[in-house]
C-alpha cells in the first residue's frame, strides 16, 4: 500500500471513530485528493466511495460533505475518466464516474431536498460556518467560497472555478429557496443566524452581483433583517446588523450592486425602514450611489412625492391598505412627503462637489428647498 492510501484510511476510520472531528477529516481527505496525481487517486478513491451510502436519505454530514468535495475536486478529472470509462464499463474507473455522476445529482432540487436533514445538522458548528455549506454553494456559484471564509485572497477565490464538470446542478436561486427559505428560515435563531453568516460569505466572494441580491434578500431572510436590527437583547440583532455592514461595505465598491441595495430595502422595508430600526442602513447605500443612480432615485423620490399614497408600490413593494379616513391618509401623506423629501437633500447632500448635479436637475434643488421650508 502507498502512503496516500494509509493516509486516507486513516482519515476515514478516525472520521468514523470521532463524530466531532468529521469537518475537519473530510477536509484533510479532499484535501489530499486535490493534491494526488491521477493515478493516485484511481488506486484511492474506490476506498472513500465505498464509505458513502448510496441512497441519499440515508447519507450523515460527514457522507454529504465527503460526496460534495468529491465532485469539486475531481471535476478536472472527470473528462479523460469518462472516456476511460467508455472503453471498460466495469473497471473502477467507470466505478468512480458512475458514483460521482451520482453524487453531483445532489445538487438539484430534488437531491438537495432529500439532505435537507443533513444540511440542518450543519448549523451545529455557529458562529462558524460548516465546510458542507462552502461546497454547496461554492459548486453552483463557480468560487472556492472556503477561501472567501477563511478571509484570505479573494482574487484567488475568483481565479477557482469548479462548479462541477458534465453535472447538472441546480441553480443557486434554487438552492437558497430550498435550503435557506424553506429551511433554515423555518427554523430556530440559530439557523436563522447562520443563514445571515452564508448571505455575508456570498456577499464578499466574487460571485456576488446586483442579481444575486433579490436572491439572497428572500422575503424571510429580509423580514429577519427588519425585525431584529432594532431590537436590544435580541439573539438576532448582532447577526441582522452585521449583514447590513458587510452589504454597506459591498455597497462601497460596487455602485450598481448599491443601487440593487438600495432598491430592494426601499421595496421591501418601505420608506421608514431606518426610522423602524434605528439605523441608517438606507441612507448609507444611497450615500454609495453614482450621480447616474442619484439621478435615477431622486426622480423615483419625486414621484413618491407626488403620489404619498402609493409610495410603497412606486418602491417596488406591495399594495398597502387604503388610509381609515380621511385623518389617517392626511397623516400618510405628510409623513411621506418628508421622508421623499428628505431623501432628495440627501441626493444632493451626496453629489457633493457636483453643484453641476442640482444645476442640471433644478427640480431637485426645488425640492430641496421644499423639505426645509417643510421643517420650518
Amino acid at each position: 500500500m502507498d502512503a496516500t492510501f494509509l493516509v486516507v484510511r486513516e482519515l476515514l476510520q478516525l472520521m468514523a471513530a470521532k463524530r466531532w472531528l468529521g469537518d475537519l477529516c473530510c477536509e484533510c481527505v479532499l484535501a489530499v485528493v486535490r493534491s494526488s496525481p491521477v493515478k493516485t487517486l484511481e488506486r484511492v478513491l474506490p476506498a472513500v466511495l465505498g464509505t458513502i451510502p448510496s441512497d441519499a436519505s440515508s447519507c450523515t454530514l460527514d457522507h454529504l460533505h465527503l460526496a460534495i468535495g468529491l465532485v469539486r475536486s475531481c471535476h478536472t478529472h472527470m473528462a479523460s475518466w469518462q472516456k476511460k470509462a467508455k472503453k471498460s464499463k466495469t473497471g473502477s474507473v467507470a466505478a468512480i464516474v458512475q458514483r460521482l455522476q451520482q453524487f453531483g445529482q445532489l445538487l438539484t432540487p430534488e437531491g438537495l431536498q432529500r439532505v435537507l436533514p443533513s444540511l440542518m445538522a450543519a448549523t451545529r458548528t455557529f458562529p462558524l460556518v460548516h465546510s458542507v455549506w462552502l461546497h454547496i454553494m461554492g459548486a453552483l456559484l463557480g468560487v472556492d467560497l472556503a477561501i472567501v471564509a477563511s478571509n484570505d485572497d479573494a482574487d484567488a477565490a475568483s481565479r477557482i472555478v469548479n462548479p462541477g464538470a458534465g453535472v447538472q446542478g441546480a441553480s443557486f436561486a434554487k438552492f437558497w429557496k430550498v435550503a435557506v427559505e424553506e429551511g433554515l428560515m423555518n427554523s430556530t435563531h440559530e439557523r436563522r443566524a447562520t443563514a445571515l453568516v452564508l448571505l455575508q460569505t456570498v456577499a464578499v466572494s466574487p460571485a456576488m452581483s446586483p442579481a444575486l441580491v433579490r436572491v439572497l434578500l428572500s422575503r424571510r431572510v429580509f423580514g429577519v433583517l427588519r425585525n431584529n436590527m432594532g431590537v436590544r437583547d435580541n439573539y438576532l440583532q448582532q447577526p441582522a446588523r452585521a449583514t447590513v455592514a458587510v452589504l454597506h461595505k459591498v455597497a462601497e465598491h460596487d455602485k450598481e450592486i448599491a443601487a440593487e441595495l438600495l432598491s430592494v430595502f426601499l421595496g421591501m422595508g418601505g420608506p421608514h425602514f431606518d426610522a423602524r430600526t434605528h439605523t441608517r442602513t438606507v441612507a448609507t447605500f444611497q450615500d454609495a450611489l453614482d450621480d447616474a443612480a442619484l439621478v435615477s432615485h431622486s426622480e423615483l423620490l419625486q414621484r413618491t412625492f407626488c403620489d404619498p399614497l402609493n409610495a410603497t408600490v412606486l418602491l417596488g413593494g406591495d399594495a398597502e391598505d387604503a388610509p381609515a379616513d380621511d385623518a389617517e391618509a392626511a397623516r400618510v401623506v405628510a409623513s411621506k412627503r418628508v421622508w421623499a423629501l428628505d431623501g432628495i437633500a440627501a441626493c444632493c447632500r451626496s453629489a457633493v462637489g457636483s453643484a453641476s448635479y442640482v444645476d442640471n436637475h433644478p427640480r431637485v434643488g426645488v425640492c430641496g428647498h421644499a423639505q426645509r421650508l417643510m421643517r420650518v
